[in-house]
């Protein structure tokens, strides 16, 4: 009987090869590199930076941090474009993606990628001071890459 069951699970995985080759996902870029940073990267960035810390004024230090439900999921929603516009700069076929860049573009993108996932996770958890340290991770990523990048001369 357990050759039976064997002979037809066989049969039955055979008959789901259809035969054809697998073709990759048709992936069309919808902006330039530019208009993804500033439509996308960074307007979440600065939701980052803008929701969290301290400033000193004149009435004293103040919470940058948000206090709604609302403003949390603001948080949380810009958390997630960034992981995923770290996935949207390695995507093929993007100009001066990874197709022409080469690994460290691959490993700044994944730090984009990495560090947005980790902001995703401590907004929903709120957790301010983890906030706090990884926008300042995010920024560093940004900073080397755009060293790199976008002001090599600069270097």
């Amino acid at each position: 009987m357990r050759i039976i069951s064997i002979a037809l699970t066989l049969l039955v995985l055979a008959s789901c090869d259809s035969g054809e080759p697998v073709t990759e996902t048709p992936y069309k870029p919808t902006t330039e590199m530019i208009n993804l940073m500033n439509w996308i990267l960074d307007p979440a960035a600065d939701v980052i930076w803008g929701n969290s810390g301290w400033e000193m004024t004149e009435l004293g230090e103040q919470e940058l941090f948000p206090e709604t439900d609302e403003e949390w999921q603001n948080l949380v929603n810009a958390s997630a474009m960034i992981a995923e516009s770290g996935n949207l700069l390695m995507m093929p076929g993007r100009e001066n993606g990874a197709d022409g860049r080469g690994e460290d573009w691959i490993a700044y993108s994944q730090a984009i990628v990495d560090t947005g996932n980790k902001l995703l996770e401590a907004s929903q958890a709120k957790d301010k001071q983890a906030i706090f340290d990884i926008g300042g991770q995010l920024y560093r990523v940004c900073v080397a890459c755009h060293q790199r990048y976008a002001y090599p001369d600069e270097q």
